[in-house]
């Protein structure tokens, strides 16, 4: 890998790639990473044998840790991984593990393949898992527990506001209702809401551990028992309506939920089973920062339609690795020492040890909340699912699209052409990217048109753009 790009943008696909999409000798665009133990099970070879079907892959098998397959994984150089395992095995550490691998693939500081766990109560909900990322999603329809998600993607939103106590917003079409609940009455309207809507989406924030999601204000507790998900609501437990409908959970503000814990008896689990959840992105620690979850939601939103959440999740952790990368490219031999951490004592003295390290490491001498907050993000999300499902945000005005990146691959040569709209702004926050359509042999930029760009064999960030123009970028590659 090598260099810079974001928002979509009409992609323009008049041309055929047969001759160029193949990989080069004995690489595999998707490869399964899976236990040894489960190829002894009839149930979970079945899940196996299902992802390879789909997506021609191969298997590879680990014995005690997915780390052992690293230099298998540098032969086969996969786009996508799909790591499958019981939850029994997948716990803090094995997320450590797959993060720093996927960045030590080759010798570039980026991630260098997408990937996913598949895993589930038992193997008929992993097989689930899988079977509902076989079919496209464009979310259309999105249940909140934070402000931070706007309903301007959706054509039904729900909103229990983390701003306003006890406000709930609900727009169905250019409609607009607002309540205000007493605090009671919280938990009982998530329920309904989630019943009721039965959205593509559900995103929250506010409080949560392994065993539990609270309600903004801590009013009210989802939970979880043997796989399923359920409310107390007077007394009794309340158990939430299983759609089978796949759909998306993205607890963007909240800590330690996607913590499996080594225990199908946890709230991951919980959401990938009884909620029929097919993509799930969340911390496995507590979260302080946000720079990953957030982080990825903005890419997500600002790509207009053209990335996946695994594609945004990637994007995100491509950005945060070269800001790293900028900041000293000491960080990079730096490991955050992710431990136990049971209040807000313990908390201050493991980023305090850290900021110490980060000064005799690296020439930083005040290190910022940014830096260290960047360093504590870095490894600690888990995408759950297939990452190769093609589930996207609509796109619900194009008129707010702000460039257009038009890709067109030639024998020896790509050629990568972006317009700006008038309203593009010169100062937006995320570089515009692309994710090119497969992985190119050796790119170098030839020509370019004044713009600084982070180029890599698997996507471009490209920057310093100003509104009303076409930037065109030739690439050379190796056949």
């Amino acid at each position: 890998m090598h260099i810079k790009t974001i928002l979509y943008i009409f992609l323009l696909w008049g041309i055929c790639f047969s001759s160029f999409a193949g990989n080069r000798k004995g690489e595999k665009e998707y490869v399964i990473v899976a236990n040894q133990s489960l190829a002894r099970s009839p149930e979970w070879s079945e899940v196996i044998n299902y992802l390879c079907e789909q997506h021609e892959a191969e298997v590879v098998y680990y014995l005690n840790s997915p780390s052992e397959v690293k230099e298998k994984l540098q032969r086969l150089r996969p786009r996508y991984v799909a790591f499958v395992e019981r939850p029994e095995q997948i716990g803090v550490q094995y997320v450590l593990r797959v993060n720093r691998m996927s960045r030590e693939i080759d010798e570039d500081i980026y991630v260098d393949f997408r990937w996913g766990i598949i895993t589930g109560y038992d193997a008929a909900g992993a097989l689930r898992l899988v079977e509902n990322a076989q079919d496209p999603l464009i979310i259309q329809s999105a249940l909140s527990t934070t402000t931070g998600v706007k309903d301007s993607y959706f054509n039904s939103f729900a909103l229990i506001s983390d701003s306003k106590d006890g406000e709930v917003i609900i727009k169905k079409g250019s409609e607009l209702e607002m309540d205000t609940l007493a605090p009671e009455q919280i938990l009982t309207k998530f329920c309904s809401l989630y019943e009721d809507l039965n959205p593509d989406a559900i995103f929250t924030a506010s409080h949560a551990t392994e065993q539990n999601l609270e309600m903004p204000y801590s009013r009210g507790n989802i939970k979880s028992e043997k796989g399923k998900l359920y409310a107390t609501l007077s007394g009794k437990q309340i158990f939430l309506k299983e759609s089978r409908k796949p759909r998306v959970y993205f607890p963007v503000g909240n800590c330690l939920i996607g913590n499996v814990n080594n225990t199908r008896e946890s709230m991951a689990i919980a959401w990938l089973n009884s909620a029929d959840v097919t993509g799930m992105l969340a911390y496995v620690v507590p979260t302080w920062y946000g720079g990953g979850e957030w982080g990825t939601l903005k890419v997500w939103t600002d790509s207009h339609g053209q990335y996946s959440l695994a594609d945004a999740f990637f994007i995100n952790m491509q950005l945060m690795q070269l800001r790293m990368e900028e900041w000293s490219p000491a960080f990079k031999k730096l490991k955050f020492p992710h431990e136990t951490v049971r209040n807000e004592e313990q908390m201050n003295n493991l980023l305090g040890r850290m900021m110490q390290k980060i000064v005799q490491e690296t020439e930083i001498k005040e290190p910022t909340k940014d830096q260290l907050g960047t360093l504590y993000d870095e490894d600690v999300m888990v995408y759950f699912g297939d990452p190769k499902w093609d589930v996207h945000l609509q796109v619900m005005d194009r008129a707010k699209i702000d460039y257009h990146i038009d890709f067109q691959m030639y024998k020896k040569k790509c050629v990568l052409t972006l317009t700006t709209e008038n309203w593009f702004d010169s100062k937006r926050e995320l570089p515009c990217s692309f994710i090119f359509p497969y992985r190119l042999n050796r790119p170098r930029l030839v020509a370019e048109d004044s713009v600084q760009t982070v180029l890599t064999d698997d996507f471009i960030l490209i920057y310093d753009l100003e509104p009303g123009k076409t930037y065109r970028m030739e690439i050379e590659i190796d056949k």
